[in-house]
């Protein structure tokens, strides 16, 4: 079995272009929809 290293996160998305934009959005209580 090969082994997987995740080096990285990041977010792109109707709220939110990085992790930090999305987290404080959806912390606000945005949502993506209309």
């Amino acid at each position: 079995m090969e082994r997987v290293v995740i080096t990285g996160i990041g977010v792109v998305n109707a709220i939110g272009n990085t992790k930090e934009e999305y987290w404080d959005a959806l912390a606000s209580g945005k949502n993506g929809i209309g």
